[in-house]
């Protein structure tokens, strides 16, 4: 009440923290009014049940989250291995699918494209198999060895991410093992 620009036109205000499908149908059933998407995501899915609400507006903004693929360089040594892995990738696939065009593809690390960080004046590898598997072939690429894939659970996009990774990467001739860990675990 003593705050210096006068007291707050509110006398309250509550923060809830819950999963992303419990956001939709609170705010489908009007128990909530709002969500700051850097509190708590919105599963894409639900999106388009949003725009059908009359009591609610969707707008999209720049990304404010990322998912990363990060390759241990003790197992993956070879440069131009690690360079395969990313020219196999269908970002776009990912975008387009997964996140249904709620996002944008990127090679760079962990700037989307709207951050002052992201340079734009690099070339950065975009899909194409052709040059992953001739970086294989370059690098003199075993395909019988198997290259774990760690994934966190608990973001289906980032699960569902990790079967098309696999896929991609298969198809270059890396063959993979998709292992599922809760976050923190995954993280050590």
């Amino acid at each position: 009440k003593d705050y210096f620009r006068g007291a707050p036109k509110l006398s309250q205000l509550n923060f809830k923290i819950m999963q992303g499908t419990e956001i939709t149908v609170q705010l489908q059933s009007g128990e909530i009014d709002t969500n700051d998407p850097l509190i708590g995501t919105i599963p894409n899915d639900d999106i388009s049940k949003l725009k059908s609400l009359k009591n609610i507006t969707v707008t999209k903004g720049d990304p404010s989250g990322v998912q990363v693929m990060e390759v241990n360089v003790a197992t993956v040594s070879n440069p131009k291995v690690r360079q395969a892995i990313s020219y196999a990738i269908t970002r776009k696939q990912i975008v387009d699918n997964l996140l249904k065009g709620a996002g944008e593809e990127n090679v760079q690390g962990v700037y989307p494209k709207s951050s002052s960080f992201f340079n734009k004046d690099i070339d950065y590898p975009t899909y194409n198999v052709t040059k992953a598997k001739e970086l294989l072939k370059e690098a003199n690429w075993d395909p019988n060895k198997v290259l774990k894939l760690n994934v966190p659970t608990g973001n289906t996009v980032r699960e569902q991410s990790a079967n098309v990774i696999a896929q991609d990467l298969q198809e270059v001739g890396i063959k993979t093992q998709i292992q599922k860990y809760d976050f923190v675990t995954a993280l050590n």
